[in-house]
């Protein structure tokens, strides 16, 4: 054991030049200010470099190392024992002589201080082994003064290496056999100073954690490192995502832009339709109007024909009563006769007609045969249709005939109108599967392949679950599994590989730890036909991938999309067709697919974009627009087999209805006319020679009058006519102008619709298809449009949406685009969108992976090694307190002290951690898998670990992982009382012991104990306490055990007390008589009893 044996002090405060023995037990006694606690300070100084020191009770100021050395004694005055003025450049003195009674060797362990004229000291200090205070003076006398030896004089005097105060502190320690880290070295000089000047009304459990165990140094590196990497990781996630961000505010500029640059756009090629639609129906409605006065004029040219008839039947009236008068004997029955010839003239005339009408029906009739003979329909009266002209049938027979074959044109005519329909809706897929290609190209060309192959439902959910993550803060986001993969390392595997995977390809992932908020959106959503997949659950599924997996030849670093892929693809393996018939599951790039052993091909035809992969958009687009043209060129054969198709039926139903009031014996009627007519002209030619005078010329003469007068009637009312007709054709013309004006419009209004129609094609149709239908329901074409407000609205959102996309270019460009920069422009979006995609699918997911995988192991180390080093450290304590109750349980006082050192188990995160230490020890040391844990306990704290864990990962640093490495934090701290009254009441809990021996002797044992657990850890080290005022509440009987205890233990005790010192003087090895001769001068005295047997 190391002994202190003699102190020297030379201009230390009030002592100038003082040489005392130290003994084991030593008493340090004299009044209050007399300059016990200098000596106390001055030792521990020496000894530890502890600046800690005693407040003075003779002057108004704290004490310091200058205070000490300049011996400062009043702050009013400020007056100083060795002031500046007068000593400069000073030197102190305080050395230490130690036994080390193992070796039987002396050592001086000196410090020496050099005080500057501006009060800076600088400390030093030195070893020297084997010498004494005897063989060592630290003063010199200079004309019959004597003053302290400076360091130069005592190096070269003694060939003493000086070192710094803290090498020089890490020797002494070492000499004294007291080799502690940094950490203990502050948490010995806390356990001296609280035995020096204890308090106790502290709180036991905070006395005892603080005063008795020591502090270990438990920190974890890997822990640190691991913290530090994913704080630089996360600072690059930060970075990475910050540029995601200016990326996506062009792209979010350039999608309000083409939204409302696509209102505007249908606005316009709506109002296309709509205004030729209306000039259309214009033109429609002057063609009317102009037909309508075209038969009005035709109409009253028939009156005036008539009018003209009338006219020429009474002039030829006015010349037949002419002739009469001129010769009355005949003119009678010739005129009857002639009228006779005039009337069956006029029936051959009619006849003629008929009989004209009935050549054109039978040619009609004709072509209606021909038409139903092409389509394959037999023709029950067909000899009766070809003799229409002829007397060979009867007019019924023929009637008949006719109307059965339009019976069979009618029949015809609907079948023809059901191919119709049906080419019709063959025409509508067409134009759907057309329009799916052409908005494919689009989303292409904007880098967005195959995103309008998503069902809305899909894309409905994802935002549903975005939107709640950023509601509640969470920093997640939900994807479409597809946009995690990089790109396939074969693309020949890629139509098996998409085909195969179809729907779950866009199937809606979420980290595992969002998973709960977004199943919660999911099952509040009406979106319920989308997929949401259970990445929790995927995470906790433990399998491997097997050699060639189909997974392996998808490129994906996100680890919940990588073992999502895995899980469909990560058993199958990827062969060539003729290797898959051996395998239970396996795929070829042909798509020939085992699973299960179910075996089939994949109808890859049927996968019409691709998803997978930065090359996904070419691809698709390249396909869509091969897809594109073939669907465009089977939309023309479509139209034509359309367009004939009507032909045929327009054709049936114009011959269906036909018209059938012809005279159908017009012809041979017509003959007998013919004969009846010569018969009659050889009449009027043989009367014409019987010619008789018995007409009344008189009455011939009035009938003549009369007629004059009607001539004059008649070509009043044709001047009339004429008139009117002049009028209707001026209105005509009129009608015919304007209807060329707006012809000529209709021609720019469907030049303007056939350029919407090659610009936006599928668009511009879909549009048109809107508009008919909108129409044909009854609405009004007017509210088809845009209002003027809405479309100011639009067109205002289109230039400043436009305005926002190059503004979010160049801030881009000013942030990132130092070495890359990227063109601004509207026609540049998709390279924003294609960098974005880029960095999403690469730097993103690298990063994300490798802050993963460093909380994966941080989460590793702190499971496996951080907490089985802390449980150990908390083991190691409650062993050394166990052992420290043996001792205590041997001490005679009349209360009994045990310390209660327990394992937390009230709820914290440290219970929660010891916890799960003591079961990971515990599996780790029983056979069993979990022994004494239940299920649900084991998943409970695998839980609570988690979540500590991630907390100490998202919001921790340094100063938590340091609290959380305090192994002292994990356990909690009492002192049992045992006497005549209680047995084992804590102290704690007892409100009796708040003063007096009843808190002094409990307290005073911890106060021991926790320097003896520094002590006994370090065999033969010195072991020196010290104590102001001891004892003070103490009886005589408890003051001997408690010297006893000390002694027992081998402490070397330096006991202060201004009085009342009988009962300690007693039981000391060396009193020590301290006295102030006056304001800057102390003395020491020596009183020397026995020494101890050891």
């Amino acid at each position: 054991m190391v002994i202190l044996k003699q102190v020297r002090l030379v201009n230390w405060y009030a002592f100038n030049h003082n040489t005392f023995p130290i003994g084991r037990f030593t008493l340090i006694m004299g009044r209050n200010g007399s300059g016990k606690s200098v000596i106390l300070d001055a030792i521990r100084y020496g000894a530890f470099g502890d600046t800690a020191f005693n407040k003075s009770t003779d002057t108004q100021g704290k004490r310091t190392l200058s205070t000490y050395t300049r011996g400062f004694m009043d702050a009013t005055s400020n007056t100083y024992m060795r002031p500046a003025d007068k000593y400069p450049a000073l030197t102190t003195h305080i050395a230490l002589e130690y036994y080390d009674d193992s070796a039987m060797v002396p050592f001086i362990l000196g410090t020496l201080i050099e005080t500057d004229s501006k009060n800076t000291v600088k400390t030093w200090r030195y070893v020297l082994e084997g010498k004494t205070m005897q063989d060592v003076s630290h003063t010199i006398k200079e004309n019959g003064t004597e003053r302290p030896k400076t360091r130069e004089e005592l190096k070269k005097e003694w060939k003493v290496r000086f070192m710094g105060n803290a090498e020089g502190l890490e020797a002494f320690m070492q000499m004294t056999g007291l080799n502690m880290t940094k950490l203990q070295v502050q948490t010995f000089l806390k356990k001296i100073r609280g035995i020096l000047t204890y308090n106790p009304k502290s709180r036991i459990e905070q006395f005892i954690k603080e005063s008795v165990l020591e502090p270990r140094e438990i920190r974890f590196d890997p822990l640190v490192q691991s913290m530090e990497r994913i704080d630089r990781l996360n600072g690059e996630l930060s970075q990475i995502e910050r540029e995601i961000g200016d990326l996506e505010a062009v792209t979010d500029a350039s999608a309000a832009f083409e939204k409302s640059e696509a209102i505007v756009r249908r606005d316009d090629i709506m109002n296309a339709y709509k205004d030729y639609h209306n000039l259309d129906d214009e033109i429609t409605g002057l063609a009317k109007k102009q037909s309508q006065i075209s038969q009005q004029v035709r109409e009253l040219k028939g009156k005036l024909e008539k009018k003209t008839e009338e006219e020429r039947e009474v002039e030829r009236k006015i010349r037949q009563l002419n002739l009469s008068l001129d010769n009355m004997d005949c003119m009678e029955p010739i005129r009857m006769e002639q009228e006779h010839l005039e009337k069956l003239q006029d029936e051959a005339s009619a006849l003629k007609r008929e009989k004209e009408r009935l050549e054109r029906a039978q040619t009609v009739v004709s072509e209606a045969m021909a038409v139903l003979q092409d389509a394959g329909i037999r023709l029950t009266d067909a000899d009766v249709l070809a003799s229409l002209s002829l007397k060979r049938y009867t007019e019924t027979e023929k009637r008949q005939a006719v109307e059965t074959m339009q019976e069979q044109l009618t029949a015809y005519a609907d079948s023809v109108a059901g191919k119709i329909l049906a080419a019709s809706a063959a025409m509508e897929e067409n134009a759907k599967k057309v329009d799916e290609a052409a908005s494919i190209i689009r989303d292409c060309d904007r880098k967005q392949g195959g995103f309008s192959q998503i069902p809305r439902a899909y894309i409905a959910l994802r935002d549903e679950i975005n939107a709640e993550y950023k509601k509640r803060g969470i920093h997640a986001e939900a994807k479409f599994a597809y946009e995690y993969v990089q790109g396939l390392t074969d693309e020949t595997w890629r139509p098996a590989l998409e085909t195969f995977l179809g729907a779950r390809r866009y199937t809606i992932l979420t980290d595992s730890d969002g998973y709960d908020v977004a199943f919660s959106v999911f099952i509040r959503s009406a979106n319920r036909s989308a997929h949401l997949f259970n990445t929790k659950l995927l995470m906790q599924e433990k399998f491997t991938e097997i050699p060639q997996a189909a997974s392996s030849l998808l490129q994906v670093q996100n680890p919940v999309a990588k073992k999502y892929f895995a899980y469909f693809l990560g058993r199958m393996k990827a062969l060539p067709t003729q290797e898959v018939k051996k395998e239970r599951n396996a795929i070829s790039k042909e798509g020939c697919v085992s699973v299960s052993m179910d075996t089939y091909f994949l109808p890859l035809e049927k996968t019409r974009g691709f998803l997978l992969g930065q090359a996904a958009t070419e691809l698709t687009k390249e396909k869509m627009q091969k897809e594109l043209t073939a669907r465009m060129q089977e939309r023309d054969k479509l139209a034509g087999e359309k367009r004939a198709l009507e032909e045929k039926r327009d054709t049936a139903r114009r011959y269906a209805k036909m018209d059938t009031s012809v005279q159908f014996d017009a012809a041979f009627q017509y003959q007998e006319t013919v004969i009846k007519i010569r018969e009659s002209m050889q009449a009027v030619e043989q009367l014409k020679y019987a010619q008789k005078h018995n007409q009344d010329f008189t009455r011939m003469e009035q009938e003549r009058d009369r007629l004059d007068h009607e001539i004059v009637r008649l070509r009043d009312e044709k001047q009339q006519i004429y008139a009117q007709i002049t009028d209707a054709e001026a209105k005509i013309a009129v009608i015919g102008t304007k209807a060329e004006e707006k012809q000529e419009q209709l021609e720019r209004a469907e030049d303007r619709v056939s350029a919407y129609e090659m610009a936006f094609d599928t668009e511009a149709v879909r549009i048109s298809d809107e508009y008919d239908a909108a129409v044909e329901a009854g609405r009004k074409p007017s509210e088809l449009v845009l209002g003027k407000a809405a479309r100011e609205e639009a067109v205002t959102e289109m230039t400043e949406s436009e305005e926002r996309v190059k503004q979010s270019q160049y801030n881009y460009n000013a942030n990132w685009g130092m070495e890359n920069q990227l063109p601004v422009g509207l026609d540049k979006c998709p390279q924003y969108l294609e960098r974005k995609e880029k960095i999403w699918m690469g730097d993103l997911q690298d990063v994300k992976a490798k802050i993963a995988q460093q909380k994966e192991k941080y989460e590793s180390d702190f499971r496996t090694e951080f907490v089985l080093r802390i449980y150990t450290a908390c083991v190691d304590a409650m062993r050394e307190i166990t052992r420290m109750n043996h001792k205590l349980a041997k001490l005679n006082f009349k209360e009994k002290y045990q310390f209660e050192i327990l394992l937390r188990n009230d709820g914290t995160d440290f219970a929660k951690i010891i916890r799960y230490a003591q079961y990971m020890t515990d599996r780790t040391e029983s056979k069993m898998l979990d022994p004494g844990y239940t299920e649900e306990d084991v998943e409970e704290m695998e839980r609570e670990i988690k979540a500590i864990i991630r907390n100490m990962v998202e919001n921790g640093k340094e100063e938590t992982i340091a609290q959380f490495s305090d192994y002292r934090n994990y356990m909690s701290y009492d002192i049992l009382i045992n006497n005549a009254v209680f047995k084992n009441a804590r102290l704690s809990k007892q409100t009796s012991y708040e003063s007096g021996a009843e808190v002094q002797i409990p307290y005073m044992l911890i106060l021991l104990s926790a320097l003896l657990i520094t002590y006994d850890a370090r065999e033969g080290c010195a072991k020196l306490v010290f104590i102001d005022e001891p004892f003070a509440k103490m009886d005589p009987g408890n003051v001997k055990l408690m010297l006893d205890f000390m002694k027992s233990h081998g402490l070397q005790m330096i006991f202060c007390a201004p009085d009342k010192v009988e009962l300690i003087g007693n039981e000391c090895e060396v009193v020590l008589p301290v006295l102030k001769v006056r304001a800057d001068v102390m003395k020491v005295g020596s009183i020397k009893f026995h020494e101890f047997a050891v």
